[in-house]
């Protein structure tokens, strides 16, 4: 499925194991209903209006940003991240929970966060930055 705007869930949606693919220049992924992606791709810039769940893999396409948001969003990962654009991570906290998954960050592409932000690993994960 693909979201050539904001994704804004005003109801609950099923997803299932779909994969959802947010493609637009300075949209935004609002989820007030708590409702999970399976796996999330960012091509264009994209931000978090709150906390995301994605129970399985995080893709930041190649010159696309991904900015996390406040301090107050809690983002959880339950796959893979692979960041070939940027992954602004900001104030947030980000938590990869899977077992034995693996954060990849290609050559050229870049991770930032602010002092107060928090990157947290749990289960195994593998960690690979080229670049």
């Amino acid at each position: 499925m693909t979201c050539n705007g904001d994704w804004i869930d005003s109801a609950v949606i099923t997803i299932g194991n779909s994969t959802v693919t947010i493609n637009k220049l300075g949209a935004t992924i609002t989820t007030p209903n708590s409702n999970d992606f399976y796996n999330l791709i960012i091509v264009g810039t994209v931000s978090a209006v709150n906390s995301l769940d994605i129970n399985s893999n995080l893709t930041v396409n190649a010159t696309s940003t991904f900015s996390l948001g406040s301090s107050s969003f809690s983002h959880d990962i339950a796959g893979n991240i692979t960041v070939n654009g940027t992954l602004a991570v900001q104030s947030a906290s980000l938590t990869m929970s899977g077992a034995s998954k693996s954060f990849t960050s290609i050559a050229g592409s870049a991770v930032s966060m602010a002092d107060n932000s928090d990157l947290i690993f749990a289960n195994n994960i593998t960690t690979v930055i080229n670049g």
